[in-house]
């Protein structure tokens, strides 16, 4: 029996052995830091300057091809990134969300695979399971939701070992999105101003 996890605290390790039945099982575990992987931060401007930044990012500083993933907050989010991208800049992105079927869900991901498509816009329904290793960059449209979630997005860059780069698009529109989808779901109560 093997159980395997990418971002597990002691605690929550120790809960899983307890759950499997195998708590004195041998255990390994080794740093998240991917030297490999550059990690930055950029003020995001209006959406149409953030896309063409993106698509010169893309373009100039990528390898011609270089597979990568950009995290959106929401369906609608993808789909118009991933549309501005192919219509504008002839990048092959395509969108990935839960509200795909199934059956897209997959041949999106298959395209991306076999590099049919560079790009995938995504919500976070996309990346457990993928290891795909060639990936260049992950950018987050829309800065992550917590520094786990980030640190499991952006680890999706670079498995092979070459650089790569993480990037998170900060604004302080997003961040009150973000607080303010916290606040509804902090037991129906709302952030004092």
């Amino acid at each position: 029996l093997m159980a395997l996890t990418a971002t597990a605290t002691r605690e929550v390790r120790e809960d899983v052995k307890v759950q499997l039945g195998i708590p004195r099982c041998v255990t390994f575990k080794q740093s998240f830091n991917r030297p490999n992987i550059s990690y930055e931060v950029y003020l995001k401007g209006p959406r149409s300057k953030t896309v063409e930044w993106i698509a010169e990012f893309i373009q100039d500083e990528m390898p011609r091809g270089a597979s990568g993933i950009i995290y959106c907050f929401s369906k609608q989010e993808c789909e118009d990134v991933a549309k501005a991208l192919r219509r504008q800049f002839r990048i092959a992105a395509e969108h990935y969300h839960a509200g795909l079927a199934d059956e897209s869900r997959i041949a999106v991901q298959q395209r991306w695979m076999r590099r049919a498509t560079q790009v995938i816009v995504a919500t976070i329904a996309f990346g457990m399971g993928i290891d795909k290793p060639d990936v260049r960059f992950v950018i987050h449209y829309t800065m992550p939701k917590n520094v786990e979630g980030f640190y499991q997005e952006s680890g999706r860059a670079g498995r092979d070992g070459q650089p790569a780069r993480s990037i998170v698009l900060f604004s302080h529109a997003d961040q009150r999105r973000l607080i303010g989808m916290i606040d509804k779901n902090s037991n129906g109560l709302t952030r004092a101003a």
